[in-house]
């Protein structure tokens, strides 16, 4: 055949350079690089690229490594099969089977990439079959099918799924907590600002019992002057001593009410502060926390970024 002669013809070179000047050896391999492996070809009566392909196929099969599973087929039959780390239910001389890649390659005359999941064979992987050309004619002759096994890429994409599925619950809480911490601090500033109205209201009450200590005071003075008068006119004001005493008892029980409203009031002023100052306290964290839960949330926004591009890149890698 052509094509053996013409690796003959190089293997012929190779002996007679050991033998022959440097001169006449550079003029054959001249002549021989002059006569290309594509006409060489093109002289056979029936197409031979399979052939070549076969020949070929051992060193694309250790260039390709261990994992990968490498095949080569005509337009019926598969020819030639080293498996790689998946081993397919494919052997030399088996029939090709009606809808796997190589058909589809061979009756679109264009490169086929498929998808098979673990369900088929155990592992997922991915085919790629490129048709053989007959250089001579142009026609379609075979296939050549390499099997490529992404069972780590898929269980990166299966975790990076996962984890974009986490980072949606977080994200969902995060949005939770930091609504509820914004309103817990708007609800803790409302209460605040009630504290800080009921102590202002406190205060004015004080101005109210001073006002009623007057009262007492000058009521108490007249129910003196009440007791002097009756004193002085005798038997006669005795009806009026009376009053001047009950006077006196009323501004005296006064007196004693206004001491006690002012230390009842004097506690409620103490305890509103407290109050106050306690919710300030409560406002002033829950502000903090709700500038935390943003801060968060934003990282989590990140995070999310991150695993939509982990989840690609996953992608890239089986595709």
């Amino acid at each position: 055949m052509a094509l053996d002669r013409w690796f003959g013809k190089k293997v012929s070179l190779l002996e007679d350079q050991k033998n022959t000047p440097a001169d006449n050896s550079s003029s054959k391999h001249t002549q021989l690089i002059n006569e290309p492996l594509t006409d060489i070809l093109k002289e056979q009566k029936e197409p031979d690229i399979l052939t070549c392909a076969l020949k070929m196929a051992p060193y694309f099969k250790g260039l390709l490594g261990d994992e990968i599973g490498f095949y080569i087929t005509d337009l019926t039959t598969n020819l030639y099969g080293i498996h790689g780390t998946l081993k397919l239910t494919v052997n030399d001389g088996d029939p090709i089977k009606e809808g796997s890649t190589a058909y589809k390659t061979i009756h679109s005359g264009n490169r086929t990439v498929a998808k098979v999941g673990e369900e088929v064979y155990g592992l997922p992987f991915i085919g790629t079959c490129y048709p053989l050309t007959e250089p001579s004619t142009g026609k379609i002759v075979g296939t050549i099918l390499m099997t490529r096994p992404i069972e780590q890429q898929e269980r990166l994409n299966k975790e990076a799924q996962q984890m974009e599925k986490r980072v949606d619950i977080l994200a969902q809480a995060t949005n939770n907590l930091s609504a509820t911490a914004e309103e817990l601090a708007a609800t803790t500033e409302s209460i605040n600002n009630h504290a800080r109205g009921i102590g202002q209201e406190i205060n004015k009450t004080d101005d109210v019992v001073a006002f009623i200590r007057k009262i007492a005071e000058q009521t108490h003075l007249l129910g003196l002057n009440a007791a002097i008068e009756a004193a002085r006119v005798g038997e006669a004001g005795a009806g009026f001593n009376v009053v001047a005493s009950e006077i006196r008892k009323l501004s005296q029980d006064t007196q004693h009410s206004v001491k006690e409203i002012m230390q009842t009031l004097q506690g409620m002023q103490k305890s509103i502060l407290e109050l106050t100052h306690s919710i300030e306290q409560l406002s002033a964290g829950t502000q903090e926390q709700a500038a935390t839960a943003q801060e968060i949330n934003a990282i989590v926004s990140e995070l999310g970024t991150v695993a939509e591009e982990l989840k690609r890149q996953a992608n890239n890698l089986i595709s």
